[in-house]
């Protein structure tokens, strides 16, 4: 008897505990607010982002173009190998 009431305890705090509210819906001019704020605060950070992407551009080039030379070589030795 003890249990039973421990379990329909336990299943009454999961299930009103697991009932989510819909998310609410922000009127045109509060989305608009929000947007505008979130862009001005993101905006130079974006920037410093693209700059040290810039900056570090030529070197994963770099390192890319090796990785792929790499790979291709042993290619090319595994199926000469296979030739002889």
């Amino acid at each position: 008897m003890r249990l039973l009431r421990l379990s329909i305890g336990i299943l009454l705090l999961w299930f009103f505990g697991s009932c989510e509210a819909p998310d609410p819906k922000l009127e045109k001019d509060l989305r608009q607010e929000a947007d505008s704020t979130f862009n001005s605060r993101t905006g130079p950070i974006s920037q410093e982002l693209d700059s040290l992407c810039d900056l570090r551009f030529d070197s994963l080039v770099q390192i890319t173009f090796d990785s792929i030379i790499e790979v291709r070589s042993k290619n090319i030795e595994k199926l000469s190998r296979r030739q002889q």
